[in-house]
């Protein structure tokens, strides 16, 4: 568990990552098995899939054992890829040591896992919180039976949808329900400061222009930011020679397009 353990500094600088697959028996499962005084930030996530059958999953890091002096760092950080194990986090797994994380959106389902009759929680954002830890503007919309699936002192700020998990096994007044008409309106990003935007971009034909817009992940906003003229149809004329019919098949004179 404590071997070959990440310890750098990952900017994603907005960018995503898609189609990666891990499934594990023993082995943490996610993009970092096992992380150590170390910060990931600024990438998305998706269409991936992380699985532990005994041990941790979490989609940017399944274990963060990081002392004090060592703490891990989870920064704007979008996750829409399934996570399932047992202890599973659509973020982080489990954080048996100082982990922080900020800015984190799951969008995904999050599957805990149930051994020998023991019912183990899962986490939207995170799954197993066993040491110091904080979460600050992060939220959860995807299916998950908790937010977080440990209690902590340490949350500022956090949300989920109501109908897709609950907050924390125990009361909190810092993760708080919404509704969907509540994220959809701009209320969530209005309280964690701002939209969490994603580029959408529509390439334009020979007779309709195209644009790039930015959506944002959590609620309905979206803005062109600019639009990409048409191609217009192109001067060349392709010549087609002549074709004579058979007894089954049509023929046609020469033309140009």
């Amino acid at each position: 568990l404590w071997e070959n353990m990440y310890s750098g500094h990952f900017n994603g600088n907005g960018k995503t990552i898609s189609g990666l697959y891990v499934n594990e028996m023993y082995d943490n499962a996610g993009l970092v098995g096992n992380a150590y005084g170390c910060t990931i930030e600024n990438l998305t996530l998706e269409d991936s899939y992380f699985n532990c059958e005994y041990n941790f999953a979490g989609a940017f890091v399944a274990f963060a054992g990081a002392p004090n002096e060592h703490p891990v760092y989870l920064k704007n950080l979008v996750n829409k890829s399934v996570v399932c194990g047992r202890n599973a986090g659509g973020i982080l797994g489990c954080a048996q040591g100082t982990t922080h994380i900020s800015g984190c959106i799951n969008l995904e389902t999050v599957y805990p896992f149930s051994i020998n009759y023991h019912v183990y929680k899962g986490g939207g954002i995170a799954g197993t919180i066993l040491d110091k830890f904080s979460a600050t503007d992060c939220v959860n919309l995807g299916n998950a039976e908790y937010a977080f699936g440990s209690e902590n002192d340490s949350f500022t700020n956090c949300y989920y949808l109501d109908t897709a998990s609950k907050g924390v096994p125990f009361d909190t007044n810092n993760v708080l329900a919404v509704t969907a008409e509540e994220v959809a309106s701009g209320f969530v990003c209005e309280k964690i400061g701002g939209h969490k935007t994603e580029i959408i971009t529509a390439e334009p034909t020979c007779t309709e222009n195209g644009f790039e817009k930015i959506e944002c992940l959590i609620c309905e906003y979206s803005a062109i930011q600019k639009e990409i003229p048409a191609t217009n149809h192109k001067d060349t004329l392709v010549e087609v020679e002549a074709k004579a019919p058979t007894c089954t098949e049509i023929g046609w004179d020469a033309y140009e397009y």
